[in-house]
C-alpha cells in the first residue's frame, strides 16, 4: 500500500535533484561553464548525459503515475458530485498530462547536439504542454474551492494561479531570448559562450528563465501533497478468467498439455 501524498513530493523532488546532480556533474568534468547553462546542456555529453536521460526517464514514470492518481481523484469527485465539474476538462487534463511526461523522458533521451529537432519537440512538450496542464488543474482547484468535502483554501487557489499563469509567457520570453542570443553570436562555440561573443546577455536571461520556469513547475506539482493525502495505492488488480481457455495444446512426452493465458482481457462468465 503507497500512500499517493508522497508521489508529488518524489515527482518534484526527483526532477529537480536530476538537474542538479547533472549540472554539478557537467561542471566537474568542465563540460560546461558552470554559470546558468541551459538545463538541458548540462546533460549533453557522456557520462552526465547518461545519468540524465536515466533520471528523467524515471522522473516522467513517477509523474504520469501522479497524473493518473489525479485523473482518478478527481473523476471520482465528479461521479459522487463533491465537485461542480464538466468531465471533459479532467479527461483532458490526463491527455496534457501524459504528452507533458512523454516530453519529460524525450528531452532525457534525445540530446541536442545528437538530435536537436526531436530534443526540441520534446522541450516544448514537457514545458509548454505540461504548463497547459497545470493552468486546467488551476481551472479544476477552483471547483475545489467549493467541494462538499476535502475543499481547498482560497490561498492554495491563488498560488497555483500564480505559478501557472506566467508558465506560457515565460516559455516564449525563454524561446525568444534564446533566438535573439543565436542572432547576435558571432563565437565559435556556443558551449563556451561569452560576453566578447555577442548576445551573452540574451543567452543568460533565456537560461535563468529556463531554471526559474521548471522551479515553479515542480512547487506547483508539490502542492498537490495535501490534496492527495487521503488516497492509498493498493496495487493493480488483474482478473484471472479459468473458464475461457486457449486450447492451443502441444505433444510433450506423449501427454497433452493446456496453455492457459490467465490474464485475460475478457470479463469472468456470471455463475
Amino acid at each position: 500500500m503507497i500512500k499517493c501524498e508522497y508521489v508529488p513530493v518524489v515527482a518534484s523532488i526527483w526532477l529537480l535533484f536530476t538537474f542538479f546532480i547533472t549540472y554539478i556533474i557537467a561542471v566537474l568534468r568542465k563540460d560546461v561553464p558552470y554559470f546558468l547553462p541551459y538545463i538541458s546542456e548540462a546533460g549533453t555529453f557522456p557520462p552526465e548525459s547518461c545519468v540524465f536521460g536515466q533520471l528523467m526517464n524515471l522522473g516522467a514514470l513517477i509523474m504520469l503515475f501522479g497524473i493518473c492518481v489525479r485523473y482518478c481523484q478527481v473523476k471520482h469527485d465528479i461521479k459522487t458530485k463533491n465537485i461542480r465539474l464538466h468531465p471533459k476538462w479532467n479527461t483532458v487534463s490526463l491527455k496534457l498530462g501524459a504528452v507533458g511526461s512523454l516530453g519529460i523522458s524525450m528531452v532525457g533521451n534525445f540530446q541536442e547536439s545528437n538530435m536537436l529537432g526531436i530534443h526540441l519537440v520534446g522541450a516544448i512538450m514537457a514545458i509548454g504542454v505540461s504548463s497547459a496542464y497545470l493552468l486546467l488543474q488551476t481551472k479544476i482547484s477552483y471547483a475545489y474551492l467549493y467541494a462538499r468535502t476535502r475543499s481547498i483554501p482560497k490561498w492554495l487557489f491563488y498560488l497555483r494561479l500564480l505559478l501557472s499563469v506566467p508558465l506560457i509567457p515565460m516559455l516564449i520570453a525563454v524561446l525568444i531570448l534564446g533566438g535573439l542570443a543565436l542572432a547576435k553570436f558571432t563565437g565559435n562555440s556556443k558551449r563556451w559562450w561569452t560576453e566578447e561573443d555577442g548576445g551573452y546577455t540574451y543567452r543568460i536571461a533565456s537560461a535563468l528563465l529556463e531554471w526559474i520556469l521548471a522551479i515553479m513547475i515542480f512547487l506547483y506539482v508539490y502542492t498537490f501533497k495535501n490534496e492527495m493525502g487521503c488516497i492509498e495505492f493498493e496495487g493493480v488488480c488483474f482478473k484471472i478468467n479459468d473458464r475461457k481457455q486457449e486450447n492451443d495444446t502441444t505433444e510433450n512426452n506423449g501427454k497433452q498439455t493446456n496453455r492457459i493465458k490467465p490474464f485475460s482481457t475478457e470479463k469472468p462468465h456470471n455463475h
